[in-house]
């Protein structure tokens, strides 16, 4: 509707002229004026100052300057019937609205003037989409697009509007989109904001029709931040556009709590309690809490929207609400449910709308069922299934065309069944033919014998190439399989030399130094060369324990075990496992409690692998006095554990790379530890073994969480 009050706005440009004293210098104006036509167009004018709230005044002055116009005076006269069939459009007389812009139509063809050909066409498709003639209408629409010498650039933008609201109703998006974004490429030409509200509005509506609800939100916004230049002018009201965005989040499951924040703000804002924007902030907001199963609060909201005042004019908005309720009330307060229901079916029939009215007979005939009234029951049942005739009127044709193809091949079953009584006759007659025709029979037999044997054989040795092919590509599969296990095996071979050298070098330099100023050397100083003596060697064991278990994994003799484990227990172990190391750098780690029974089953050594790699790294990454906390989360048969610190973080550049085979992490520790990037390639090679999952989510100097979950199904 918003658009078509737009279209009229546009084609008959009038000012709201409310002021007294311009009124009075209008009237002032037509008694000096000298001629007819000049008083006329004075008169329209003056007609213009009561549109909408003074219709009937309206009225009176636009015919008086009829009166006066020569009807000859062709633009005049067409103009005037253009503006009369305004206000029978303000009236909701929408024929005498139609049957105006048609003859302003025909006026226009006689004088080949195309400018008036388009508005009125326009106005006539408005009529004919008010009317329901959807098809109709936009023929149209398109008609305006074929018309030559079409000037006015505003008239061809509302239409690509019309034809994009067209289009998209018949769900063809595409045709929609581009429609709109031409409107939009004229509109913002000639600098209109209220027209460039309206076409994005419009381009908002097409972004949820195809599912992109976050680009339609960011539309409305925008259109939302235009309409502040607009200082209160504009055709779309700021709480329409809140209503759409929270209808929008309404129609996700999982932002139905966004909508209640939208709705539950706008009716505190709107200050007008018997407004249209309240009565729909009042509907949706019900509607929400409908959703979210809260049913008290969807029907408290629901009655607050029929008690507007002026809750008669929103039937269409109310149609689905007093269904809904009356659904509510059964069971509770049967009365009340009969009320509600009947007046849903009501409104239903009075708007045409098939679907509302089809739900309120189906929870009519559970109502009936409930209060025992078989009379009402049969009446209800009846008028159900004639709407459900009248919904799936295709589907009946269907159907018909459907047994009418049984009666077809019933015919056909028949015809072959005399054929073979007519081929049986037939057969008779060539018993009774001379040997010449037994050989001849035999001839043919043979005959099809050789080929039954071709095809046979064909069939065989298509089945043999198939099963060539097929074990040719398993031969290929396990060739990969074997050259990417033997680049994997030189990866791990390079790091074992680079990183057991190293460390292993750094100790005997230090056993050196030891040995060599042990005379020299304080106490605090030897104590410093153990401390990091002792490091070295705890880090080395740790490489060597994960080396010995990828190496475990990569036989094909390793087996996945399912243990049985005290979830308690097992991360006490772990806690102890890594204490000197947490303790070595001052971090300290909290374990979120679980209940003690709490048992999990997994593969025990694979899982305790895993979390040591994820704890290891944290300790290594978070500086010294930091945090390291674990805790799980459980849904369904999914168990998974996730080890947060709040160290220097991962980039993004790294996250997608870091359970990757191929990749190597050269960052050192925030203590300058050395980083040799095998704990996560077994993390991934365990987790695959095991078929657990793996993951990670870490920002750049906010720190990381690394988790692993497991399939705990077979508790």
């Amino acid at each position: 509707m918003k658009l078509l009050l737009f279209a009229l706005f546009f084609l008959f440009s009038f000012p709201s002229i409310s002021n007294s004293t311009i009124k009075d210098s209008l009237f002032n104006e037509i008694n000096k004026s000298n001629t007819d036509t000049a008083k006329a167009n004075l008169y329209i004018d003056y007609a213009r100052t009561f549109i909408p709230s003074q219709l009937d005044s309206a009225f009176y002055y636009t015919r008086k300057g009829m009166a006066l116009v020569d009807s000859n005076d062709y633009p005049v006269i067409a103009d005037l019937y253009g503006f009369l069939g305004v206000i029978y459009f303000y009236d909701n007389n929408i024929d005498s609205f139609q049957y105006l812009a048609q003859k302003r139509y025909n006026y226009a063809v006689i004088h080949k003037d195309t400018t008036r050909m388009s508005a009125s066409l326009l106005n006539v498709a408005i009529a004919l989409k008010i009317q329901g003639r959807a098809h109709e209408s936009l023929q149209n629409f398109l008609k305006i697009d074929s018309l030559q010498g079409t000037k006015d650039n505003e008239v061809v933008a509302h239409n690509n509007l019309e034809i994009s609201d067209a289009y998209l109703s018949e769900g063809q998006t595409d045709l929609a989109l581009d429609r709109v974004l031409k409107a939009i490429n004229y509109y913002e030409k000639y600098d209109d904001t209220n027209s460039i509200v309206i076409a994005y509005y419009s381009l908002a509506s097409i972004y949820v029709k195809i599912g992109k609800s976050a680009k339609a939100i960011s539309t409305i916004n925008y259109c939302r931040n235009l309409n502040l230049k607009l200082n209160g002018r504009g055709y779309i009201s700021d709480e329409s556009m809140q209503i759409n965005i929270g209808y929008i989040y309404m129609d996700n499951r999982y932002k139905l709590d966004s909508a209640l924040v939208i709705f539950s703000k706008l009716i505190h804002s709107i200050e007008d309690e018997d407004s249209y924007s309240m009565c729909l902030a009042y509907v949706n907001l019900g509607a929400t809490y409908y959703k979210l199963g809260d049913l008290r609060s969807a029907i408290y909201y629901y009655r607050k929207a029929i008690n507007n005042k002026n809750a008669e004019k929103r039937k269409k908005v109310l149609n689905a609400v007093y269904v809904n309720i009356g659904q509510y009330y059964i069971n509770i307060n049967n009365d009340s449910a009969y009320y509600y229901l009947n007046i849903g079916a009501e409104i239903s029939k009075e708007l045409g709308n098939k679907n509302y009215l089809k739900n309120a007979y189906s929870n009519l005939i559970k109502l009936d069922s409930v209060v025992g009234d078989y009379e009402l029951l049969v009446k209800h049942q009846k008028a159900y299934y004639e709407l459900l005739l009248e919904l799936d009127n295709t589907e009946s044709k269907e159907k018909i065309s459907e047994l009418l193809s049984v009666q077809d091949l019933k015919r056909e079953k028949i015809n072959n069944n005399l054929l073979l009584i007519e081929k049986e006759l037939q057969d008779k007659k060539l018993e009774k033919k001379t040997y010449l025709n037994y050989l001849s029979l035999a001839g043919i037999f043979l005959f099809a014998l050789f080929l039954v044997i071709i095809i046979i054989t064909n069939k065989k040795i298509r089945y043999l190439n198939k099963e060539l092919t097929r074990k040719s590509k398993y031969v290929n599969k396990q060739n990969r399989l074997l050259d990417r296990s033997n680049k994997d095996k030189d990866m791990f071979l390079g790091i074992i030399a680079h990183d057991l050298k190293n460390p292993i070098g750094s100790l005997s330099a230090y056993l050196s130094q030891v040995k060599d100023d042990f005379d020299e050397m304080s106490k605090d100083e030897i104590g410093t060369v153990i401390e990091v003596s002792k490091r070295t060697a705890d880090n080395t064991f740790n490489l060597l324990k994960n080396l010995l278990v990828w190496g475990k994994t990569q036989s094909s003799n390793y087996v996945v075990k399912k243990d049985s484990i005290n979830f308690e227990l097992f991360m006490r172990s772990l806690n102890n496992g890594v204490f000197n190391l947490l303790n070595a750098k001052n971090i300290s780690m909290s374990i979120v409690e679980i209940d003690k029974n709490k048992i999990i089953v997994s593969d025990k050594n694979a899982l305790e692998t895993i979390l040591r790699n994820y704890i290891s790294n944290a300790i290594k990454y978070t500086p010294s006095g930091g945090n390291i906390d674990i805790y799980f989360e459980e849904n369904n048969n999914k168990f998974k554990i996730l080890v947060k610190d709040n160290g220097v973080g991962i980039s993004k550049s790294i996250l997608p790379k870091l359970f990757s085979h191929r990749f190597a992490n050269g960052t050192k520790g925030t203590d300058n530890e050395e980083s040799n990037s095998i704990g996560l390639k077994i993390v991934a090679t365990l987790a695959k073994k095991i078929g657990a999952k793996v993951g990670v989510r870490s920002e750049e100097g906010e720190g990381s969480v690394f988790w692993v979950e497991i399939n705990n199904k077979n508790i």
